[in-house]
């Protein structure tokens, strides 16, 4: 590891904010260190723009603290340890941890189902456990994916409330619990509902009591008021042109977000994962535990591993790290844990980039650029690596569709090299390490493995990062359809749960789908009656049909969505066709 030189001082003859720690003022000093993360973030240094927060902690040291660019543009208040941002998806983690803290109190059990404690909440005709909550496995249907479906903008009201309401809207679980992972805002808000219901009190005052205020973390809370005054907060902003505008906040949704911390708090918190003992230590331990579902170890294919404190774990260049990432609104946040290395960075923003982590990923890869087991860039002039002739590699070629049916992939040769083509301008090469397997071509470490497969005269190829779980991808025919094929998926389509009608339309000769509140997207044709679109929430539409061949309606597969069906209605004025002005 990198040696850190520390200059001693024997005293310290200037005035210090009092939230500094001894070991942040001692650390301050760490000449090269600074001057690493000073390099690392020199755009937030110049102009007047928002900035990141930066936490370093080593083997329950807090190395680093501080801040970059400015938390409030009107009055260029400058960003450092103790400005206050919203944490956004990292707020879960500490969900999770507040509700071991009272199963330890036993004040609950995991096993219980969860209506025990939420008693508005509906019977959906199968037990839901707390644990299904804790494991992502409810099969209850992600409430903020459901608000964008039905046309919610960012900067639109949702509050817990109408998390309630369109939770308790669902009819149909999407699987049974315990049998499947899915990544659900709504099993967060649930935990977190619960919380209060057993504490009669808010989730910040219990934070406070027995997370925040023990721990020396006087600068966090859990808001529920997106109107709530908190001070020295950095104010969000998004880029609009080549302006900073800034950014509204409204949704008061605590459990998934709505967490405030600052730099300083947060380096505290790390500092005691790596020093805590005692009943807490087994807390920590279960947060950081992975577990299993149906006798599998729970992964998501792009994410790793998934820990009981909503964080993931996969290999990074032979070191396993611990991470979360967010985005909510303008606030982003990222956390890096290297947890055998005794490593932590993380990075929080105020500017709307949607992703800030490489800084703290860059800090962490200069930290422990000594213990990393693989280099940082993959040799593709090993000769492990074979030549495969044209013929061969022809066979391969194809349309491809992943298993949960969310991504179209094609593989095809272009100039004696086999490509992976995820859209006109985004397409990797694969360097063959036999016949049927090959490594993808990419810059840096991170290694990705595609092995095509021949079954019962159909074509698969397997998609793995690494030695994680194999994703499936089959081969298929894209559809191409006539104009009556076109018209007859034309029409207004409600889903009766949420009454939420969408318009599907010919425009330009190409479907598109659209909601009055809310953007239109192209379907593009892959399997028979099977269409994907752009959009995250509004990802895959699967149409059905009668014994007639008439379409019934369709159903969505989506973030967090699943079989979420939508019917056709029968009065159906046909539309003309439209052009784009």
């Amino acid at each position: 590891m990198k040696n850190v030189i520390i200059l001693c001082v024997c005293f310290m003859c200037i005035c210090l904010s009092t939230t500094l720690t001894s070991q942040v003022v001692n650390n301050e000093n760490n000449i090269e260190l600074r001057k690493k993360i000073n390099e690392l973030s020199q755009s937030w240094q110049e102009g007047k723009m928002p900035g990141i927060s930066i936490g370093v902690v080593q083997s329950g040291q807090i190395m680093y603290a501080d801040g970059f660019g400015l938390a409030d543009l009107e009055n260029e208040r400058r960003i450092n340890a103790d400005t206050r941002f919203q944490m956004s998806s990292l707020s879960k983690y500490f969900i999770a941890y507040l509700v071991y803290t009272l199963e330890d109190m036993k004040q609950i059990s995991f096993s219980d189902p969860i209506q025990k404690y939420l008693p508005g909440l509906k019977d959906f005709g199968q037990k839901i456990s707390i644990e299904h909550l804790l494991t992502q496995s409810s099969g209850l249907l992600d409430y903020r994916s459901v608000a964008f479906l039905d046309g919610f903008r960012m900067k639109d009201e949702l509050n817990m409330q109408d998390a309630m309401r369109m939770i308790n809207q669902q009819s149909t679980l999407m699987f049974k619990p315990g049998t499947k992972i899915e990544l659900s805002d709504t099993n967060i808000t649930l935990l977190a509902s619960i919380i209060e219901f057993v504490t009669e009190g808010s989730i910040n005052d219990f934070a406070q009591e027995h997370l925040f205020k023990p721990l020396g973390m006087s600068q966090s809370l859990f808001s529920s008021n997106p109107n709530q005054w908190i001070e020295n907060i950095a104010k969000p902003y998004q880029l609009e042109g080549d302006e900073y505008v800034s950014y509204v906040h409204n949704q008061s949704l605590v459990g998934p977000m709505n967490m405030y911390s600052t730099a300083l708090d947060m380096a505290r918190w790390y500092a005691h994962c790596d020093s805590v003992e005692g009943d807490e230590a087994r807390i920590i331990k279960h947060l950081h535990s992975t577990f299993e579902i149906l006798g599998e170890q729970a992964e998501i294919p792009g994410y790793g591993m998934m820990t009981m404190g909503q964080q993931f774990v996969h290999a990074e260049r032979g070191l396993d790290k611990f991470w979360q990432m967010g985005s909510t609104g303008a606030y982003d946040s990222a956390i890096f844990r290297f947890e055998d290395q005794g490593l932590t960075c993380f990075v929080m923003g105020n500017g709307g980039q949607g992703y800030n982590g490489f800084v703290a990923m860059q800090i962490a890869e200069w930290m422990l650029e000594d213990e990393f087991l693989v280099p940082s860039q993959i040799d593709f002039t090993d000769s492990k690596y074979v030549n495969v002739d044209p013929k061969t590699l022809e066979k391969h070629e194809g349309h491809y569709l992943s298993e949960n049916g969310y991504y179209h992939r094609e593989i095809k040769l272009i100039d004696d090299t086999l490509r992976y083509i995820r859209s006109a301008t985004n397409q990797t090469a694969l360097i063959p390490l036999d016949n049927h397997t090959f490594q993808m071509k990419v810059n840096g470490s991170d290694e990705y493995y595609i092995d095509f497969i021949q079954q019962d005269k159909t074509k698969y190829f397997t998609f793995q990062a690494g030695d994680g779980m194999k994703s499936k991808y089959h081969s298929f025919t894209p559809q191409i359809l006539d104009q009556a094929s076109k018209e007859s998926l034309v029409g207004l389509y409600v889903n009766l749960d949420y009454a939420i009608v969408y318009t599907i339309q010919l425009v330009d000769g190409q479907l598109e789908i659209s909601h009055k509140k809310g953007d239109s997207y192209v379907l593009s044709p892959t399997e028979k009656d099977c269409f994907l679109s752009s959009s995250f929430f509004l990802n895959l539409l699967s149409f059905s049909r009668d014994e007639f061949q008439n379409i019934q309606g369709f159903t969505v597969k989506g973030a967090g969505i699943d079989q979420l069906y939508f019917q056709k209605l029968d009065i159906n004025p046909h539309s003309k066709t439209t052009k784009n002005i």
